[in-house]
């Protein structure tokens, strides 16, 4: 099998850095036979896992022959930030908007494998946007208009889809119904009420929820958590 691509949408870039060697991981392949461990370079002040060992930074030969084996397998973050940081084994494209999110997905949906759609992107958008500073005076109401839905609009037979569900009451029950509605092979499913949990935390307690149940974690680091999100969509790759 030859693993093609890895889309990441995020609305921060948290969960990226525990994938920079996802598209070595997912299909079992060192970048060094001289290493047991994955040649990505460590810029986050996040904690890798454990088992993840300590990652080296590759050396500009093994950049070189790892970007000349036949252009393949590449991690691509969609992000709602502008960002500057680089991440090695990873080409970060920042947009400003749902419709531009949408574009950027649907040009790379057919060369990869997997897309995790971690962002919390609007539902609804201003349906009329002014060039000029409105004044108060004069804004009785603001019209707004549905943002398309980007994770159901995307051929679940074309690409692995991972979705995520931030709920308030019954998670399980909403995590599954979109399951089924969104077409993806996981939902991670979280509770936004828990504290220290999910949004504004470094750490996060979720349920992975697949047609073949679901398996809840303890709090963890979201590092450890992108770990377990990929380790469970292995099993989806053909």
């Amino acid at each position: 099998m030859r693993f093609k691509n890895l889309i990441i949408v995020t609305a921060f870039s948290i969960l990226v850095y525990a994938c920079s060697g996802a598209t070595d991981a997912l299909k079992g392949k060192k970048r060094s036979e001289q290493s047991d461990e994955f040649l990505v370079e460590k810029k986050s002040p996040l904690e890798l896992p454990p088992d993840f060992g300590e990652l080296p930074k590759p050396t500009d030969q093994e950049n070189q022959e790892s970007n000349e084996e036949n252009n393949e397998s590449e991690v691509k973050n969609i992000l709602e930030i502008e960002s500057n940081e680089e991440t090695f084994g990873i080409k970060k494209i920042s947009i400003k908007s749902a419709i531009e999110m949408k574009k950027e997905i649907d040009k790379l949906v057919d060369t990869s494998h997997i897309i995790i759609m971690s962002a919390a992107v609007a539902d609804y958008k201003v349906k009329n946007v002014s060039k000029e500073k409105i004044k108060k005076e004069s804004l009785n109401s603001l019209q707004l208009e549905k943002n398309p839905d980007i994770l159901k609009g995307i051929d679940g037979s074309k690409i692995t889809k991972i979705g995520f569900a931030a709920e308030s009451e019954n998670l399980l029950m909403n995590a599954k119904k979109k399951l089924s509605s969104k077409d993806c092979k996981i939902i991670v499913a979280n509770d936004i009420t828990l504290e220290g949990s999910g949004f504004g935390s470094d750490n996060n307690k979720a349920v992975l929820v697949d047609m073949d149940g679901e398996e809840t974690f303890p709090l963890m680091s979201k590092n450890e958590l992108a770990h377990k999100i990929l380790d469970r969509a292995k099993k989806f790759i053909n």
